[in-house]
């Protein structure tokens, strides 16, 4: 089934950073191959860090072939069309996307999976308030890891 999952939230929830996790999952734990990567900001360049910046992959793991956008914020509406479109284009069985919780990007990616009869799934990243401290930083990557693992189960059974 194809699907676009719409990980969702405020500004500075965690968005990106559980979408760079599930990236991490998915390159080592579950071997994906990459098929494409891109920094958001240069729809046609070549080499992106993951790790520290916002931008594009697509990945192939057990049969199946992923779009993961990890920019999010209000000017990407443009990119993240763009992108949706190419990861069509590419076969993607899933998209997953960052978003605000409404606005443009939001907006452009339920848009686009109406247009191409694909399922919308959208979750939050697990969010703790005022996480200034050591422990509050152990957690928040924690928390990234635990959403990382359902997002792939999650995809696993949109698949089968």
């Amino acid at each position: 089934m194809k699907a676009v999952i719409i990980l969702n939230g405020a500004m500075n929830r965690g968005k990106s950073s559980t979408l760079k996790a599930l990236i991490s999952l998915l390159l080592q734990e579950y071997n994906a191959e990459v098929v494409e990567k891109r920094q958001s900001d240069h729809v046609t360049g070549n080499f992106w860090d993951y790790a520290r910046e916002d931008g594009f992959v697509i990945l192939r793991f057990d049969e199946i072939q992923i779009g993961i956008i990890t920019a999010g914020d209000p000017s990407y509406t443009q990119t993240t069309k763009t992108l949706c479109h190419h990861c069509r284009d590419k076969n993607c069985d899933i998209i997953v996307a960052a978003s605000r919780t409404w606005g443009s990007v939001y907006n452009t990616l339920v848009e686009f999976a109406r247009e191409n009869k694909s399922l919308v799934v959208e979750t939050q990243p697990i969010h703790l308030r005022d996480s200034d401290n050591d422990t509050s930083k152990y957690l928040f990557d924690i928390f990234n890891k635990i959403e990382a693992e359902a997002l792939c189960k999650t995809m696993k059974s949109l698949k089968s």
